[in-house]
């Protein structure tokens, strides 16, 4: 499993290369791609992180391992909210409609963000 996600930060980290050192305009839609893809990237580092200490409890602290879990989910978070940024600016540039959901999404990355921070998470150990 965790080779999956170090093939994957690999071909993220190619494609943001070619992103970063290409010649664009500083648009809106441009500056969310650029933060989409380095909370990718961070996001997929986190899961290899956590799929390595949920394999290997004994040699993780748990305090350590629940921070890294709520980081990770945290990271899951801000993907999803940062994808529909994304999308919401795609739209409106192409009909020159305002967004309608911006407050319920800073809403629903609000309210998950705290979930991520205050929310307990259960631990379930299988053989």
């Amino acid at each position: 499993m965790l080779r999956m996600e170090i093939a994957l930060i690999m071909v993220l980290t190619l494609v943001a290369y070619m992103y970063f050192s290409a010649e664009k305009k500083q648009a809106a839609l441009h500056k969310v791609f650029s933060i989409l893809l380095i909370t990718v990237l961070v996001h997929l580092v986190l899961d290899a992180i956590t799929v390595y200490s949920v394999n290997h409890l004994e040699g993780f602290p748990r305090t350590l391992n629940n921070i890294v879990h709520r980081c990770f989910l945290g990271s899951m978070v801000a993907v999803i909210y940062l994808f529909y940024e994304y999308i919401a600016i795609l739209v409106e540039e192409e009909t020159g409609r305002p967004r309608i959901l911006n407050l319920t999404a800073k809403l629903f990355l609000m309210s998950a963000v705290l979930g991520c921070i205050f929310l307990p998470i259960e631990y379930t150990q299988t053989a």
